[in-house]
């Protein structure tokens, strides 16, 4: 399951998609992050996420072989199946800062 964040993403001419790790983010892990409730997140907000995840984690579920994401695109935020590419940059930064990508 994709759960790294992505810097950006490639479209190939067969309409293919391809996020590539990196630092500026605009391809995300078809997920939402939950948070104790407060004056900018509260509990109505994190019902709605848990209800959201589930929805995500049985799209997810129902293609065990494909990764989902979420996209930024000049018009909004897009979900789309991808694949996952290989970014020089994120591990360069790894080498130098010695540490070691997420678990899957």
């Amino acid at each position: 399951m994709l759960r790294t964040m992505y810097r950006g993403y490639l479209w190939d001419d067969r309409g293919k998609i391809t996020c590539i790790p990196g630092i500026n983010q605009s391809c995300f892990a078809a997920f939402l992050l939950h948070a104790r409730p407060g004056p900018s997140h509260d509990e109505k907000l994190e019902k709605a996420t848990s209800e959201i995840d589930d929805i995500l984690d049985q799209v997810r579920k129902s293609e065990p072989n494909r990764d989902l994401a979420i996209i930024a695109t000049p018009d909004g935020l897009f979900l789309v199946w991808v694949s996952q590419g290989k970014g020089v940059e994120a591990d360069m930064l790894r080498d130098i800062l010695g540490t070691q990508p997420p678990p899957p």
